[in-house]
């Protein structure tokens, strides 16, 4: 019995004294000399890293200078460039988005962070599709101070000598351009040329522009033929295997090299406004028949008498 109770005793002087201790942190505070644990900040989300998810045609991937086929699966680092042949296409996937640049372009990566994603367009035209999300964002760099921005939408941006075009499919986005800013809602489109401000918002039209001033069908000796035409302003348009320099009202004016034998001219344009594509006339390239040449010697003979 007396065992018993001198455990009992011992157990309530423990809490005595374990009690009298917390009390005294409780009003005191900690001890001179403490930490006090501080609470450390969540670590920042890693990116989902960028990868070519589809490739088709001539795509190429420039990594430091050096130039390589891009193929399927690949990751891309941060300044890494992506430039695609004429019939080329290469889609990226990110972290709830991806980046379609069509072909005879030509684009950079920016930043890949877990909040932003921004990609430098030099020449062609890209489609970002991106899942609504208020703490991401992709950035598409047109030009100097020419940026489309979204948090979530279908969004078009071409570039085409000093002209960027920025048209929204799905959600909205923002357009700014020598620090003047408009903002897109699903259905519109803004343009503005290099170190101008952007145009106000207007519909996307429903069908893109495409008018090829074609020769009529022939037989002909000479390599180059010129055609011109016109296209919605920012189109980029492909004509006999190049690509073709559209001035900032959408006119342009190109030399077709010709190849020998019969061939069938064509153009394709694509935009924010879609595609379209013009069929031109057959011409046929013989540069191996011989000039006609007249014997003009027996005119100059006097007839005998």
């Amino acid at each position: 019995m007396a065992r018993r109770e001198r455990v009992t005793f011992l157990a309530i002087l423990a809490l005595l004294v374990g009690g009298t201790l917390a009390a005294y942190r409780l009003l005191l505070g900690p001890e001179p000399g403490a930490r006090t644990p501080t609470a450390q900040p969540a670590p920042a989300p890693a990116p989902v890293p960028l990868t070519l998810a589809a490739v088709s045609g001539e795509v190429t991937v420039v990594r430091g200078g050096a130039r390589t086929a891009a193929t399927a699966g690949a990751v891309l680092r941060p300044d890494d460039a992506i430039e695609t042949g004429i019939g080329g296409r290469v889609e990226l996937s990110g972290g709830g988005y991806s980046v379609t640049l069509e072909e005879g372009g030509g684009f950079a990566v920016g930043e890949i962070t877990a909040e932003l994603s921004r990609f430098h367009l030099g020449a062609g035209l890209v489609s970002a599709r991106v899942q609504d999300d208020v703490r991401r964002a992709v950035e598409i760099e047109g030009g100097p101070d020419a940026i489309a921005r979204t948090h979530g939408g279908d969004v078009t941006v071409a570039r085409t000598g000093d002209v960027v075009a920025v048209g929204v499919r799905r959600g909205r986005a923002e357009f700014t351009s020598s620090g003047a800013t408009v903002a897109l809602a699903e259905g519109q489109q803004s343009q503005a040329s290099l170190g101008r401000a952007p145009s106000p918002p207007a519909p996307l039209p429903a069908s893109l522009l495409l008018k090829v001033n074609w020769p009529a069908p022939r037989a002909t000796n000479e390599r180059r033929m010129v055609v011109t035409g016109r296209a919605t302003p920012g189109a980029v348009v492909v004509l006999g295997g190049e690509r073709v320099e559209v001035q900032p009202d959408g006119r342009f004016t190109h030399a077709i090299v010709l190849r020998e034998g019969r061939q069938k001219l064509s153009a394709r344009a694509f935009g924010i406004a879609g595609a379209a594509v013009s069929d031109g006339p057959a011409v046929v390239l013989d540069t191996r028949a011989p000039d006609a040449r007249f014997d003009t010697s027996d005119l100059w003979v006097k007839p005998r008498k």
